[in-house]
């Protein structure tokens, strides 16, 4: 459990000769997130542009140097966050001397980067994206991602980024688990969702200053139709049509064969859609006090009027300035099958 009255950030910049520089005590505000549909960490911090050894702090933090961002509690402290700056921003007011500074972490650079990929019939999930961390030089410390085999693929100048997601969105489709890809210390990880060790509480009661809850029809797929690869007169034929919660109205969705592909696997795939977009989109927004260690991806456990159990977190904000944090999170499907892990996790629930 948190004490929220014991928690500090240590704020550190690591100049270009690599020395470091504590500057917490000059730090007038900090926050990081991390958005659904988004690989990178974004961070963003103001300090006061005073001077270190006869040097302004804003000839020391400088684009491209890199800010990490401790959390302690008590004599407990873990790295919270680590980007590299990309934006520069001294500002002189009258009297006021101060420099803004945002960053990202190593995924930044895939989301800003375009590039062609062929992946020849069969290639891995694991394959192709471990591929691209290691063209673009991000060591990866763990990869508990899909592996499943590929049909023939073409990417044309899209960004690094979204390739990936959409293998990763492709793989789940095939019955692979969701994974969430995060930077931490300089190094990527890819893993299931919801793999988090600690599992933190959040209830109206208790700790929740704000709880949004939001369900949306907008986005439903309730139909998905599958046809044949295109003849050679331009032609598609329909081979199946499979119909999800159509009370809600057609909604429909066309899915292409894959060459490669049987029916029986295309109808699957078509399942997998419906199963994910075929029902009622229900999101939560929540705003609590902060606990810096949660991430994307992060399963959390809520207790509110109009929802309880276990949720993922699509994307979240930390301010540490005030100490809060939002989330956006996702209740998951199945209740039923988080019982189990309600049972074996007890003991590592935390309550804030």
């Amino acid at each position: 459990m948190i004490d929220i009255s014991k928690l500090t950030y240590k704020i550190v910049v690591l100049g270009e000769t690599g020395g470091q520089l504590d500057v917490t005590d000059i730090t007038d505000n900090l926050s990081w997130e991390e958005n659904d549909g988004e690989l990178a960490m974004r961070l963003s911090v103001t300090l006061a542009n005073t001077t270190h050894n006869g040097k302004r702090i804003s000839s020391i933090a400088k684009p491209n140097c890199y800010i990490i961002v401790t959390a302690e509690v008590e004599s407990a402290s873990d790295e919270v966050a680590r980007v590299r700056i990309t934006e520069w921003e001294p500002t002189r007011t009258g009297e006021s001397d101060s420099i803004v500074l945002s960053g990202y972490d190593e995924l930044y650079d895939l989301q800003k980067s375009q590039d062609n990929r062929y992946l020849p019939e069969g290639t891995g999930t694991d394959t192709a994206i471990k591929a691209i961390f290691s063209e673009w030089g991000i060591p990866i410390s763990r990869y508990e991602g899909p592996s499943n085999p590929n049909a023939k693929t073409t990417y044309r100048n899209e960004y690094l980024s979204d390739i990936i997601l959409d293998l990763m969105n492709t793989a789940v489709q095939h019955g692979e688990k969701e994974c969430v890809i995060r930077a931490k210390k300089g190094k990527v990880s890819i893993e299931p969702r919801g793999t988090n060790g600690t599992v933190y509480v959040f209830t109206d009661a208790l700790n929740l200053e704000l709880s949004r809850y939001r369900i949306s029809t907008v986005d439903m797929v309730t139909v998905v139709k599958i046809v044949a690869p295109e003849s050679s007169d331009g032609r598609q034929k329909i081979e199946a049509i499979e119909n999800g919660k159509v009370q809600y109205g057609k909604r429909q969705r066309i899915l292409v064969r894959d060459k490669e592909d049987s029916l029986a696997t295309a109808r699957a795939a078509a399942r997998k859609i419906l199963e994910d977009d075929g029902k009622p989109a229900e999101t939560f927004e929540v705003r609590s006090p902060d606990v810096p260690y949660i991430r994307k991806g992060d399963k959390v456990k809520v207790a509110t009027r109009v929802y309880e159990g276990f949720a993922h977190v699509l994307s979240v904000q930390h301010n540490a300035t005030n100490r809060s944090m939002t989330m956006t999170i996702e209740p998951l499907a199945e209740a039923g099958d988080e019982k189990a892990d309600d049972q074996s996790a007890e003991s590592e629930l935390q309550e804030r």
